[in-house]
């Protein structure tokens, strides 16, 4: 293109080039640092990556094919790491930017300590945690059944006391697990409870021998790790149930027809929503001496017994409860359930026939099949 308007095209072309490399320049300048965490899910491990790679990316410095290479195989090694070492992990990625330089970074896997966290959320979470009012679920049962005059229940992570405290205001004598210390504190200060500061399968926890009438477990299921804990949990508990106690627990179960891959199984741990196959929970359960005696939904029939205006009881609870955390929306194909079971050798009193059906239909049968009605 020749004469002025060639001439204006060729420096208006060469002013957007200088401008760019301008404004390359002066992003490469950035420097700052800063960490990211990353959960520990081992078959996610290339996509967790790439998206490190693109926030590099975004601050103009991107990876090339080796340090992407590099990248993943540091993830691996600390994910090995963290294996090895068992119990909950997540990665932790300390990074600096320096100007005109490539990313510096460190990468190493750190346990996470759950009771920290939720002594956190207690100072930071605006509303309720848990909820104020004992689950519904723990109160059918309760009203459900003929107790003895003097009867034991253990609330396993008690919380805040929802649950305890409802029981020991109708004559239960309680022992409450609680492993987090401020918690642990709170429920001391009530002077109704007796209280013990631990893990429930911390083996300095010693609960009564085959002298408990009900247990529940209210969202304590979904923080175990994998199926010799859940055994050892049913066990524990079960050895402290006299025939024909009952346990209340929540859980989280795939829907019917779908099991759950590996990668599903991981980030349902790393999200404190451990899923369990039917299977899985059956012959654990049968191993402690339990029967199922039903299952049910349980946002579906929590909903279903509170007043529209104490609903949700947490503002993170249904989101949760519908497998939100792990699938990012609350329509996966896992959700919570409530599991009510009762120890071998004697009857569930106080009942309804339908209840007893239930118990047999499950012994007899392969799985578990949920009921959306109590």
């Amino acid at each position: 293109m020749d004469g002025p308007s060639g001439d204006r095209t060729l420096a208006f072309r060469r002013e957007q080039a200088l401008r760019a490399d301008v404004e390359s320049a002066i992003t490469k300048r950035i420097s700052g640092q800063g960490s990211f965490q990353l959960r520990l899910v081992p078959d996610a491990l290339s996509s967790q990556a790439t998206a490190v790679m693109n926030a590099f990316a975004a601050l103009s410095r991107p990876f090339d094919d080796i340090e992407r290479a590099h990248l993943v195989d540091a993830l691996r090694l600390a994910t090995l790491e963290a294996q090895r070492h068992g119990g909950e992990h997540r990665l932790r990625i300390e990074w600096r930017l320096r100007e005109a330089g490539k990313v510096e970074y460190s990468l190493r896997a750190e346990r996470i300590n759950a009771e920290e966290n939720y002594a956190h959320w207690l100072t930071t979470e605006k509303g309720e945690l848990f909820g104020k009012a004992a689950d519904r679920k723990l109160v059918e049962v309760v009203e459900s059944v003929t107790w003895p005059q003097a009867c034991v229940a253990i609330d396993i992570g008690a919380g805040l006391g929802r649950n305890a405290l409802w029981l020991a205001a109708r004559g239960f004598s309680v022992i409450a697990v609680e492993p987090c210390s401020p918690f642990a504190d709170a429920l001391e200060q009530t002077r109704t409870l007796d209280v013990r500061q631990s893990r429930i399968l911390d083996e300095g926890l010693v609960l009564p021998d085959a002298a408990v009438d009900l247990a529940i477990a209210s969202q304590i299921v979904p923080h175990l790790q994998n199926t010799h804990e859940l055994g050892a949990f049913l066990k524990k508990v079960g050895a402290a149930l006299r025939a024909g106690a009952h346990l209340v627990l929540s859980t989280f179960l795939p829907d019917s027809g779908y099991d759950p891959e590996p990668i599903v199984r991981d980030a349902s741990v790393a999200a404190w929503s451990t899923v369990f196959t039917r299977e899985e929970l059956l012959a654990a359960s049968g191993d402690a001496e339990l029967d199922i005696v039903s299952t049910e939904l349980a946002v579906e029939f929590e909903q279903s017994r509170t007043d529209a205006g104490s609903w949700p009881p947490s503002r993170w609870f249904a989101g949760w409860a519908r497998g939100g955390d792990v699938f990012g929306r609350g329509d996966g194909p896992i959700q919570l359930y409530w599991v009510h079971l009762v120890k071998k050798d004697a009857a569930p009193k106080g009942l309804g026939p339908e209840h007893v059906e239930s118990a047999a239909g499950v012994a007899d049968d392969d799985s578990v099949e949920p009921s959306d009605s109590p």
